[in-house]
């Protein structure tokens, strides 16, 4: 059971329930197309909604439910959402019905029935409903508040989905705080386990406004000096968002340059830190192979959005043996790719980073 799994297993067991929500749920009910598409809903479809959610809110917050059961609640409400071309009173509606009725899973004693809570809370869209999702970021239970992250990041996309079909009264003002609260989980001074992190971040790339974008590379930075102080603080939250940000930036026409300074910045940073932990043999053997991959990540992505930039002399010429560089623990070589190629980079037009910036704990950090 989850709840006494330790903290380094509940990303495992967080993985296991996304495969199981790729399995097919037993008895499969599905909603009638004419209450799935109808922009209006009636009191009778509403009816007709409520009786279908009844019994899986009851399956899910039984007492002392079992696992299989959790499941395929969990999967009956969630292919509700999964109908085919769904409308937004549609949705809302069943979103409405399950609000009303989900408290007990977010408040059960059981870890595993507040995760899949959670899980469910991912794919609502009712007002009512974001205070469920609030309660969620403060369980003492890492998954359960990592899935409570990705509801919450999950929650402004819709947000910002609605504002894109002219339906966007005040929601703006709702995906702002929305970031905020993200980032405010992230920077505590305890931070988060990384699952949560990670969660967090994803969301922020996948919210993509110009507020969530200026968070996101402000956390990035701000956690460059929590990885100097611990070498071995996994950097599985950042890796998970490298690749997709970066591809966001790179498709970009006409560049976003301020995003892109202040990502290089913190790729630099990172890449120093990777190169000089390496150096000095800081890095646990169970923690080299992510560091590695860290390191080429931001190589590679530095390369990527400053020729998006359009900066001259980019990337170094020794770039492309920087790979092999990594996997011979050639550290030297690195050493000087970074201080010598990338910091003259970064340190001219179009980017212009002060010496200070690039440094990999700053003083006013």
């Amino acid at each position: 059971m989850i709840n006494v799994l330790s903290r380094p297993l509940v990303a495992a067991a967080c993985s296991l329930l996304v495969l199981l929500a790729a399995t097919p749920a037993l008895g499969q009910r599905f909603m009638p197309t004419e209450i799935v598409e109808a922009d209006k809903i009636t009191e009778d479809m509403n009816d007709r909604i409520v009786a279908m959610v009844d019994p899986l809110i009851f399956d899910l917050t039984r007492d002392e439910p079992k696992p299989q059961d959790i499941t395929e609640a969990r999967e009956q409400l969630l292919s509700l959402f999964r109908a085919n071309q769904p409308s937004a009173a549609y949705l809302e509606a069943l979103s409405t019905s399950i609000s009303s009725r989900i408290s007990a899973a977010v408040d059960h004693e059981s870890p595993l029935v507040r995760m899949n809570a959670m899980i469910i809370l991912a794919s609502m869209v009712d007002d009512a409903s974001k205070t469920l999702i609030d309660k969620g970021l403060t369980d003492k239970n890492d998954a359960v508040q990592h899935w409570a992250v990705t509801a919450l990041g999950k929650r402004a996309q819709w947000w910002k989905a609605r504002i894109a079909a002219n339906d966007g009264r005040g929601k703006q003002a709702k995906i702002d705080a929305v970031i905020a609260q993200i980032k405010k989980l992230i920077e505590q001074k305890e931070p988060p386990h990384p699952i949560v992190v990670r969660a967090g971040l994803d969301a922020l790339v996948k919210i993509n406004t110009p507020l969530s974008r200026e968070a996101l590379i402000e956390i990035l930075n701000q956690r460059v000096p929590l990885h100097e102080a611990n070498p071995n603080l996994s950097y599985a939250p950042e890796r998970s968002v490298l690749e997709s940000f970066t591809n966001v930036l790179v498709s970009e026409v006409p560049p976003d340059l301020r995003s892109i300074k202040g990502y290089n910045r913190a790729m630099f940073r990172y890449a120093a830190l990777i190169i000089e932990h390496s150096k000095a043999n800081r890095i646990d053997q169970d923690q080299e192979k992510g560091a590695q991959t860290m390191l080429f990540l931001c190589l590679q992505g530095m390369a990527n959005v400053s020729a998006a930039a359009k900066a001259p002399n980019s990337p170094p010429a020794t770039h492309n043996d920087a790979k092999g560089w990594i996997v011979n623990g050639r550290w030297d070589d690195l050493e000087v790719q970074i201080n010598e190629g990338w910091r003259a980079i970064l340190s001219a037009p179009p980017f212009s980073l002060k010496p200070s910036e690039l440094a990999i704990k700053p003083a006013a950090e």
